[in-house]
């Protein structure tokens, strides 16, 4: 649990430095967690030798895409510039090369995203996500009595996916509300019920 709480804790107060700051800060924030998270990629597909031209190929694109506004681009690029770095320098793509690429573009294309979304929408986001998590986790912990998915995550419940999402969805529908983004209505509802 403390080692979930520090995690948390630093969570809220780099969103809170990447709300307080100018775009451009900002921008350069989401880029950093963009960078981490492809990091992790990385490490767990072992393209650790790979690193290096992942992360030049990354930076290059993502600033490209943020200072233009066709980023939609962002995905075709990247593949095209990982795949002729492999056939012409490496000389070979490496094993599981689409499976690895397609993820680094889903990454890619969502930090960019992100990093060209208005503040209120970054809180809003935020605020889907923390609260589905920790609902999920609390209502799991202390009510929790059904696996969900034993084989996949073993400590998942039922209880705290209904958790989750029910609480998830409520306070997502008060934060987006206040934030002035969405009006309270049954596709609303839906949607958010979907993405929690």
């Amino acid at each position: 649990m403390g080692e979930r709480v520090k995690g948390a804790t630093l969570v809220v107060l780099y969103a809170l430095l990447m709300l307080l700051s100018p775009d451009y800060i900002y921008a350069i924030l989401v880029f950093i967690l963009g960078i981490i998270i492809v990091d992790e990629v990385v490490k767990f597909t072992q393209f650790e030798s790979f690193k290096f031209p992942i992360v030049v190929t990354f930076s290059f694109i993502f600033f490209v895409s943020y200072t233009t506004e066709y980023y939609i681009l962002t995905v075709p690029l990247f593949f095209l510039s990982l795949f002729s770095y492999y056939v012409l320098v490496e000389e070979k793509l490496p094993e599981k090369f689409l499976e690895v690429s397609g993820f680094l573009l889903y990454v890619l294309f969502g930090v960019v995203a992100i990093s060209k979304m208005e503040k209120e929408m970054f809180l809003f986001l935020i605020a889907v996500v923390w609260s589905v998590d920790t609902l999920a986790y609390l209502t799991g912990k202390y009510f929790g009595r059904r696996k969900l998915v034993p084989w996949i995550s073993p400590k998942k419940t039922v209880e705290g996916a209904v958790g989750g999402t029910v609480g998830g969805v409520l306070i997502s529908m008060a934060t987006g509300r206040y934030l002035g983004l969405i009006d309270v209505n049954l596709p609303t509802i839906l949607m958010l019920t979907l993405i929690a």
